[in-house]
Parts: C-alpha cells; sequence; structure tokens
C-alpha cells in the first residue's frame, strides 16, 4: 500500500516555515504498514494543486495533503479540490456546530468567513476538528482514497490520529512494516558495509538495510515489511544480531534516537558520574551530556578552560608541559582528563583540546585537529587524535559523538 504526501504553502517553498508535517506522517503511515513514496511541496495555486492531484491519484493508494485550508482569500485548497472533481461547495452542518461552539468556547463572535469553514465538497466525508475550525476530508476516487487536513500541525496530528488512522485501519488490511536500529560511533558508512558485505547480500527481499549518517555516527536501520508480525520480528532479530556481532567494537547502542540516550542509559545503569574539561568544544560535551532527563545523576559538572591560561589555573596544567608540548597535543588532553575528574570527584573526566578552525592550526597539526581524553577509574587515560574536517560546526559535533563514545568504549 503506497501513499504520497502532498505539502501546500508557499511559506514551506520559501523556507520560512519548515515542513516537520510530511516526516511525522511519513513515520505515522509506516506504523500502520503504509510506505510513503512521494513527498510533494508545492505553492498555493490552483495549477499545481490541480497537477499534484493528477500525479498523485494515478499511482497511488493514499493520497494524504494538508495546507490551504484557512479562512482567508488566500487558501484555495478546498475550492480547487471541489473543482477538480466537479462538486459544488455545502454546508455540513456538523462542521459549522463545531465552529460556533469552539467560537463561543472563546467568547467571541463568529464572522462569516469563519462560518465559510463549514462549506466542504458535496460529495466528501466531512470529519470534524475538535481542535480547530477547517475540517478534515475524505474522497475517493478510482484506486485512491485523498484526506485533505490543516497545515496546522497540532490539527493535522489530532486529525491523523483520532480520525483518518481508525477508518484506514478497520477499512483496509494492511501489512507490517517493522523497523530496527543498530547504532555505532567511530566508524563511516562505507568501511561498515565493507565488513558486512556479505551479511547484507544474504538478507531475505522482504528486509531492507539502510545506512543514515550524520556527523560522528552512523544509525544502521533494518526494516521488514510482511503480513505475519511474528515471522518480521524474528527474522529482524536474526539478521540484526548477524550484524552487530560483526561491528560490535561500534556498536554504541539499539532503537535509541540519539546516541546520548545509549550513553545515558549506561552511566545510569551502572550509577557512574562523568565531568568535564572543554578547550575547543566550547561546552558543547557538558550541554549534550545534560540533554536528557535524569542527568543529574550522572554528571557532576564541567569547565569551559578555552584560553590557555585557564588551562594552567583553573586545572593546573603545568605551563612547562604546555610551553613543551603545545596546547593542543595528547599530554595536555591527558592532564585536562585526569584533573577535571579529581576536581569534581567523578569516575570519569573528559577532555577535549585542538583547533575547530576556520583558524588556528599549524603544519603538525592542521585545523580540525582534536585530541580528546577520557580518565577512569582505574587511574588510566586514554587518549586519541582525531582529524573532523575544516567545518568550524562539525569539528565540534563531531568531537562531541567522538567523545561520547570514547567514553561509551572505556
Amino acid at each position: 500500500m503506497k501513499a504520497a504526501i502532498i505539502s501546500i504553502g508557499d511559506e514551506l517553498l520559501l523556507g520560512q516555515t519548515v515542513n516537520t508535517n510530511a516526516s511525522w506522517m511519513g513515520k505515522a503511515l509506516a506504523e500502520i504498514g503504509i510506505d510513503t513514496r512521494l513527498v510533494l511541496t508545492i505553492g498555493d495555486t490552483k495549477e499545481e494543486i490541480t497537477q499534484a492531484l493528477d500525479l498523485t491519484l494515478k499511482q497511488y493508494d493514499f493520497v494524504f495533503m494538508t495546507g490551504g485550508l484557512g479562512p482567508t482569500k488566500d487558501d484555495i485548497t478546498k475550492h480547487t479540490v471541489a473543482s477538480y472533481f466537479n462538486q459544488k461547495l455545502i454546508v455540513n452542518e456538523a462542521v459549522l456546530k463545531n465552529v460556533r461552539e469552539l467560537f463561543a468556547a472563546m467568547n467571541r463572535p463568529v464572522q462569516k468567513i469563519n462560518e465559510a469553514q463549514a462549506l466542504v465538497p458535496e460529495y466528501c466525508e466531512a470529519v470534524v476538528n475538535k481542535v480547530g475550525t477547517a475540517p478534515g476530508m475524505i474522497l475517493s476516487h478510482q484506486r485512491s482514497e485523498l484526506y485533505i487536513m490543516p497545515g496546522v500541525p497540532y490539527e493535522m496530528k489530532h486529525l491523523m490520529e483520532n480520525e483518518f488512522v481508525p477508518r484506514i485501519i478497520q477499512k483496509f488490511d494492511l501489512p507490517h512494516i517493522i523497523s530496527t536500529f543498530i547504532l555505532t560511533q567511530g566508524i563511516g558508512e562505507s568501511f561498515i558495509s565493507e565488513q558486512i558485505e556479505d551479511l547484507e547480500e544474504q538478507l531475505p527481499t522482504h528486509i531492507k538495510l539502510a545506512y543514515l549518517p550524520s556527523r560522528g555516527m552512523v544509525k544502521l536501520r533494518l526494516t521488514g515489511r510482511g503480513a505475519n508480525r511474528t515471522a518480521i520480528l524474528a527474522d529482524l532479530a536474526h539478521h540484526k544480531s548477524l550484524i552487530r556481532d560483526r561491528i560490535a567494537a561500534h556498536v554504541m547502542g539499539e532503537d535509541e534516537e540519539l546516541l546520548m540516550d545509549a550513553v545515558a542509559e549506561w552511566l545510569k545503569s551502572n550509577q557512574y558520574t562523568v565531568s568535564t574539561a572543554e578547550s575547543c568544544t566550547g561546552g558543547a560535551i557538558a550541554a549534550e551530556l545534560t540533554s536528557v532527563p535524569g542527568s543529574s545523576n550522572y554528571f557532576i559538572g564541567g569547565l569551559v578552560t578555552y584560553a590557555t591560561s585557564s588551562k594552567t589555573s583553573e586545572l593546573g596544567v603545568d605551563p612547562q608541559l604546555i610551553e613543551r608540548e603545545g596546547v593542543v597535543s595528547e599530554q595536555v588532553a591527558v592532564e585536562m582528563a585526569m584533573a577535571v575528574r579529581n576536581k569534581f570527584n567523578s569516575d570519569y573526566g573528559i577532555a577535549t583540546t585542538g583547533y575547530a578552525g576556520p583558524e588556528g592550526g599549524d603544519d603538525k597539526f592542521p585545523v580540525g585537529t582534536v585530541f580528546i581524553a577520557v580518565a577512569g577509574p582505574d587511574q588510566k587515560t586514554q587518549v586519541q587524535k582525531f582529524t573532523f574536517g575544516t567545518v568550524r560546526k562539525g569539528v565540534v559535533r563531531r568531537a562531541v559523538m567522538a567523545s561520547l563514545g570514547m567514553l561509551r568504549r572505556y
């Protein structure tokens, strides 16, 4: 069962509003066994809406359209849809009653322009929107069903969750689409692909593997499709286990949306504490560590020792060591990690020193060079040199992810 999503709005095309609706709907539809195969973002014109309907209603089982249902003249979606299906707009009494009740609850008078929200194509199924004035609408066309809803995210979600999805589940015999994830850090997608090439070739046709890279990490997604949920889950578990075992050294977690979720769970379950001493990352590691609820259970504190002087005054790093080895060096990173661990009396200490760019660096250590050290309770310190490129934000983000990965592996 294939779906297309049509998002209407000039503000989306101009970049003034981010189209979060499409991604949310794609995920919601996958959960009930519908594959989203096309997403269109179009302007508020009759021609573009008509062309989008021509394209999608011929090829897709479900078409979901959002936007352009407001009360003003620039909102032309339902007028265009009515014209497309050669239908008149008529007043739906249930929708009109809902509009009046919403305005009464706000102690505001209802204007004619607001009552016009109750106009819907005469042969559509109008669905009352209990959190807004614009109704949802359902129209059938040959092999396709068209679902229309407002572009306001909370109104769209309300109609999808409470009206459209229950109707679809009841009406159609849908397959199962199930995804599971393996979270990796410290290895690129091309290297993963080389290591699991034979396992990927052995995947059955109803299971697909996707690589989802981001700065500093790669998420592997295994998606199974079929009628038998139990069989799909068993197949996914089997192939996931084979892949996980093959790249075990780089696996940080399973099914978590973020690496930090996996690290936080590990810290809390083991009752470990951590502190940070950051130079080139400027507090970004501390921010990541405290980005999840319950972080006070494991994060003790941190220092941003950005200037060389603060490394000596706040952490006690030997000035002669800095002069001899350089402020960006393995030795200074180690001293920083050990010092912050002792200062905060934490189980682990993380430290960074490097050149985030675009300026700085030298022939020996160019821009993008970062030394990361992790000091642990066994009085040993692990340190590693990274080269993260020349884009400042990218360097910082990759350093954060690498720091969490080193901590987890330690």
